[in-house]
């Protein structure tokens, strides 16, 4: 079921944005955040899932998703309580035994439609996704770095970085199953990301290029 609001508010004539639909999903499906895992190997697998969905959005719909964060990457659970969102192991089970939460991958709101041949004109609409796990070359490309070539648009080679990002990020974040942040705050995570995420300047990146040219 999809349920579409036009905006209320019409744009200013000077702002350069576009006006956009938004669109609401209902599904049958219930799913928890990818951080509420219970062991390693129940979050690897439910990332490959989301790679999976990923692939099959991509390969069989055209469909490229562009905004790959915490936040879009979910584990299917049969119901939203308690015992499906921090089941109880069986005693019975080996040590080689885990839950195989099914991964899923929602928000598809940016997602870019590649049936046709899409354009790479440059606009606002170009730079997707959330900023901790945005590829290098989104973000130089924004900045009007010249190392970072001509532009091309998004591809799936920067949704597969913002992947990895997002894999790394949470294992150094998380202090265990069931999404145990090592921050404790109240907005644990503007304060998390400031700490793990280098805010690094684009000069910064731009310097950084000129000097290993020079040396090379």
């Amino acid at each position: 079921m999809l349920l579409g609001h036009p905006p209320l508010n019409l744009l200013p004539a000077d702002e350069c944005l576009e006006d956009c639909l938004h669109l609401r999903a209902a599904f049958t499906e219930c799913g928890i955040s990818i951080t509420w895992f219970s062991c390693a190997r129940e979050f690897f697998n439910a990332m490959m899932g989301a790679v999976v969905g990923h692939f099959n959005g991509y390969i069989c719909r055209k469909v490229l998703q562009c905004n790959i964060s915490d936040t879009n990457i979910w584990m299917q659970i049969p119901k939203p309580e308690p015992e499906f969102i921090v089941p109880d192991w069986p005693k019975d089970k080996g040590p080689g035994w885990y839950p195989k939460q099914m991964g899923l991958l929602g928000n598809w709101g940016y997602g870019k439609d590649f049936s046709s041949n899409p354009s790479v004109q440059r606009d606002n609409s170009s730079f997707q996704g959330t900023f901790p796990f945005q590829a290098m070359q989104l973000m130089a490309w924004e900045g009007g770095l010249h190392w970072a070539g001509p532009f091309m648009g998004h591809t799936i080679q920067h949704d597969l970085e913002a992947v990895v990002l997002l894999m790394w990020m949470l294992c150094i974040n998380l202090n265990g199953p069931f999404n145990r942040w090592r921050f404790e705050c109240d907005d644990y995570k503007a304060k998390q990301w400031s700490l793990v995420t280098k805010h690094i300047k684009l000069e910064g990146l731009e310097e950084q290029a000129a000097s290993k040219s020079q040396k090379n």
